[in-house]
């Protein structure tokens, strides 16, 4: 039995549309990276009652203030129980993970904001004296 065999090749930017024509509830997902807006060091920020978003990029950190893992160590419960009296005063309030490529803007900041503590001791020696 001889018989021919036919072989066509479909190149790779193709494949998505195919597979689009196919299953339409299957379309790749599409991504839009764009950095959440924030407030540079010459602009004011106007504070309302309204809602308030707390962005991070430890996501252990992130949930733990979420309650959704708790915290072991004593010393986090101690400061997370301090930042939730805080914050009862707005109830509108949400904790939101950012990717670390997103995080510059807060870098920036919190490098310029550690320079201006008391006698230029890093933020660290002096936390207590901040959050008591």
């Amino acid at each position: 039995m001889l018989g021919t065999l036919s072989v066509s090749v479909t190149p790779l930017k193709d494949v998505g549309e195919v597979r689009i024509a196919i299953a339409p509830r299957k379309q790749p997902r599409q991504t839009i990276s764009m950095p959440p807006p924030t407030v540079e060091a010459d602009e004011n920020l106007l504070m309302t009652k309204g809602r308030v978003i707390f962005c991070g990029d430890s996501n252990l950190v992130i949930r733990q203030m979420r309650g959704e893992i708790d915290c072991e160590a004593p010393g986090l419960q101690l400061l997370r129980h301090r930042a939730m009296e805080k914050l009862r005063s707005r109830p509108k309030h949400e904790f939101l993970h950012m990717k670390r490529d997103w995080n510059e803007s807060a870098d920036r900041l919190a490098r310029e904001a550690l320079p201006q503590e008391k006698g230029g001791a890093p933020w660290y020696e002096t936390r207590n004296e901040r959050i008591s």
